[in-house]
């Protein structure tokens, strides 16, 4: 019989957050088609955890509002609102106005951060009195331009982009994935938003998150783990960035065919 996989994806926030999980997951699109298994990334992920503008990217994948495959199309919508943060012609564009967070039909966790309490703070599915939640609230709490300090107040907190505080939420996304799958073998696809040579210090919290995670994902001994995450110039336009994410991830053929291996044994191809 088939191994029961379980699929999370994390998405880094940062300040490409969207550009990076985009062009990989275009990448991975682009082999799922060609060895003709389940050809929807919606199908196969069961968890996705992400911080910051990922969130954007997140929300559409569970709501399966988004085809990668259509790869300049994702990046032309989504990339032309990459370090502005929360806008509410965007958030029109991409989901009705009456959507809430029980429109997602995937276990989800998405990061925010608690101004007053000065801690983290998550949406997730695992909450019912937060499925009524519009998101469009959501987003706006998640997407916050970080460098204004933009913040929405809803019902007594004020919540914030937490990707200067938790630029990456694999740690999270572990020990949600803990609480889900504990008899299944779970496979975690994590992405980040680009590194630099010269680390800054939301760069220096997303290594130390990753760190801690490799230390303590030794203790699971039926799950995988697969990190993509590009380097960049400081100097680098979009343009560059997007090649040179798309160069990285053709270099990453051989972690890329293993993933793939693991999607396949997932859809029943392999007994």
């Amino acid at each position: 019989m088939s191994c029961n996989y379980r699929i999370v994806l994390v998405t880094d926030g940062g300040s490409d957050a969207l550009l990076v999980p985009i062009v990989g997951l275009s990448s991975l699109s682009r082999r799922i088609h060609s060895v003709d298994i389940d050809k929807s990334l919606y199908n196969w992920i069961d968890l996705l955890v992400a911080s910051g503008d990922s969130v954007l990217l997140a929300s559409l994948l569970a709501k399966q509002q988004i085809s990668l495959i259509e790869e300049l199309s994702a990046l032309e919508k989504l990339l032309q609102y990459q370090n502005n943060g929360y806008s509410k012609e965007m958030v029109s564009r991409l989901f009705d106005e009456e959507d809430t967070l029980f429109t997602l039909r995937k276990h989800f966790l998405f990061m925010t951060y608690d101004v007053d309490s000065d801690e983290l703070f998550h949406f997730s599915d695992s909450r019912p009195t937060q499925q009524s939640i519009k998101l469009d609230s959501v987003l706006k709490a998640c997407m916050g331009n970080p460098n204004e300090q933009q913040f929405i107040k809803l019902g007594y907190r004020r919540l914030m982009n937490a990707s200067q505080f938790a630029p990456n939420p694999i740690l999270q996304a572990m020990r949600y994935a803990d609480c889900l799958y504990q008899e299944d073998s779970v496979v975690i696809v994590s992405i980040g938003s680009g590194k630099h040579r010269d680390a800054d210090l939301e760069q220096q919290f997303s290594e130390q998150a990753q760190l801690e995670f490799e230390k303590e994902i030794r203790n699971h001994k039926k799950w995988h783990y697969f990190r993509f995450n590009p380097e960049f110039e400081r100097s680098d336009s979009i343009e560059d960035k997007i090649e040179k994410t798309r160069v990285y991830f053709e270099d990453e053929a051989p972690a890329m065919d293993r993933l793939l291996r693991l999607m396949e044994i997932k859809s029943g191809r392999f007994v």
